[in-house]
């Protein structure tokens, strides 16, 4: 129910025999010894004593001299770190603060956090550079800019004991692109004209022209559903317990409470997960997370409020664990229906906002101001690029040149979260100041978000994640015909530059047209953008016991090679 409110590249050998089962009282220990090659050219002058036969008066004399001479040799050294102990068992509890809309990927992407633990792509993301490394791949080629073609890791076993192989492949990527399964996916990977099956391990793609960002989609939206299933589930099943190749698999999903995983006995990488169990519980409100995580309830929570932030980087028992994040935040503009659809309102609103007062009021000074879709860690990013600096009267003569001279109404919805409200106020104070008149209704995030997508919204405050190329947090929020194009803008010129800068892979060519493209969509304000990055910090906080966690800047939780102490 919707509420309304008036108010204001490491290699790691696992060495060491697991000896003993899932059923084991005491988690067991394994070692992690991580070893590196090192390869280099040693160069050495050497002196070398040689015979020389000179001729002096008509006669052959012998005579020894030493002659200095240059040896390069290859030496090859192995690097071992201390063996770090490891603990496989038990149960990890994860605070998440909304509940997805589906587990299956070719349905949509809002339980990324948890299909990120039981379905695998081709290939993945260094988690430093974000470039792709090979996953469910062990290796590409790509013999011209229309094919791509993978060697696939064998020994792969989907959850339900299906084979991961070429076959699989090639049917999961005709069911995403078939008209009749409806699925989101399918812009993702529209630029796909057949798979090929080579042999059992090796599979190419055709594509109908260059894509340049295919390995980077491939790892965020190309995840694999075992065909087994596909053939023969029911729709909710897809949704509830999908089968897929990662190192958990799905137990139970009780709606409004918690989603439960259980440890994939048969993973292909050999020793992991570690964790016997993997649990979900759904906290939306903030203050409820992070008095569970204080209390133990849970281990780790998905990102930390504002008013939080300094509190737990001082507390001895909990570790802040972050990295820069691709998102950003911003008020989602509904270009079909009034008020919004007359673009001088929506520009009214971008002059009206003062992107510094609200990081200081609504973020508590966490963040930095956003004015289009391209974040800092992104290469295409621009920190020139500020178009916006707050305008009262600018906004005024929008609003009167749009007929309003003082001013108008709308309604944003949000996540009922206090953290969410406290945003709202701040801009709700501010449009105030013109006239305009900003109403907010609260709710549940599916709710919210389902009445969103069917387009019975004005405005919504929300965000966006991001990915690790411009392409990602450009082409499917502003493309005509984008899967997560909420706020049903179109403009023809943002089209070809969109589609031109992902068929290219020269930077400097991909740069200009994404800046370009960038300055239209912030110009014609389908979005309101207001800072970076989307929550109001970027990371997690989790207690002591929660071992070996690395952060991402996904800001996607990755449980596979965590550990808890049972201490």
């Amino acid at each position: 129910m919707l509420k309304k409110t008036r108010l204001a590249t490491t290699l790691l050998a696992l060495v060491g025999m697991l000896i003993a089962g899932c059923a084991t009282p005491t988690p067991e220990v394994i070692e992690k010894v991580v070893t590196k090659e090192v390869e280099k050219i040693v160069t050495q002058v050497v002196e070398v004593e040689k015979e020389v036969t000179k001729i002096v008066a008509g006669t052959p004399v012998v005579e020894k001299v030493v002659e200095t001479k240059i040896v390069e040799k290859e030496v090859t050294r192995i690097v071992e770190v201390e063996p770090a102990p490891s603990k496989r068992g038990g149960t990890l509890t994860v605070a998440r603060g909304s509940q997805p809309s589906t587990l299956n990927p070719y349905g949509g992407m809002s339980g990324r956090l948890t299909i990120a633990q039981i379905m695998e792509p081709l290939v993945d993301l260094d988690k430093e550079t974000l470039e792709p490394v090979p996953l469910l791949a062990t290796s590409w080629e790509i013999p011209d800019e229309k094919t791509y073609v993978f060697t696939l890791r064998k020994g792969v076993k989907f959850h339900d004991g299906t084979d991961f192989d070429a076959q699989a492949v090639k049917f999961a990527f005709e069911y995403m692109l078939n008209p009749d399964n409806a699925s989101p996916r399918a812009s993702d990977f529209e630029r796909i004209e057949s798979v090929e099956v080579i042999d059992d391990h090796k599979v190419a793609f055709h594509l109908t022209e260059p894509f340049g960002v295919f390995l980077s989609v491939l790892a965020t939206r190309g995840f694999f559903v075992s065909p087994t299933m596909l053939q023969n589930a029911t729709p909710a099943e897809l949704d509830a317990k999908p089968v897929g190749t990662g190192p958990f698999k799905v137990v139970e999903w009780i709606r409004d409470d918690k989603i439960v995983l259980e440890r994939f006995e048969d993973y292909w990488d050999s020793g992991l997960p570690y964790l016997d169990e993997l649990v979900y519980k759904i906290l939306p409100e903030y203050t409820v997370k992070m008095v569970a995580l204080r209390t133990g309830e849970v281990d780790i929570v998905d990102n930390v409020p504002a008013t939080e932030i300094e509190a737990v980087k001082k507390e001895e028992n909990l570790v802040f664990a972050s990295v820069p994040s691709t998102g950003y935040r911003s008020i989602y503009l509904n270009c079909d229906a009034p008020p919004f659809n007359d673009m001088r309102l929506r520009q009214a609103l971008a002059w009206a906002l003062d992107r510094e007062e609200f990081i200081r009021l609504g973020t508590l000074g966490i963040g930095s101001p956003a004015y289009g879709p391209i974040a800092p860690p992104q290469w295409a990013f621009d920190p020139s690029f500020k178009p916006y600096k707050q305008d009262l009267d600018k906004a005024r003569a929008l609003m009167a040149e749009a007929g309003f001279p003082d001013g108008f109404s709308f309604a944003v919805k949000l996540r009922n979260s206090s953290e969410e409200i406290r945003m709202a106020e701040v801009l709700q104070g501010q449009f105030a100041e013109i006239g305009i008149d900003m109403e907010i209704i609260t709710g549940e995030y599916n709710a919210v978000r389902a009445t969103v997508i069917a387009g019975d919204y004005d405005a919504f405050l929300v965000g966006w994640t991001g990915g690790p190329d411009p392409d990602s947090n450009t082409h499917n929020s502003f493309n005509t015909n984008g899967w997560f194009n909420w706020v049903n803008y179109s403009n023809p010129e943002v089209d070809r530059l969109l589609d031109e800068a992902r068929s290219i892979s020269d930077i400097p060519k991909r740069t200009e047209l994404y800046r370009e493209a960038e300055r239209i969509i912030s110009d014609e304000a389908p979005m309101v953008f207001i800072k970076f990055p989307y929550f109001a910090a970027d990371g997690q906080a989790h207690g002591l016991r929660v071992k070996n966690y690395v952060p991402d800047p996904q800001q996607i939780m990755y449980f596979k090679e965590v550990w808890v102490d049972p201490k």
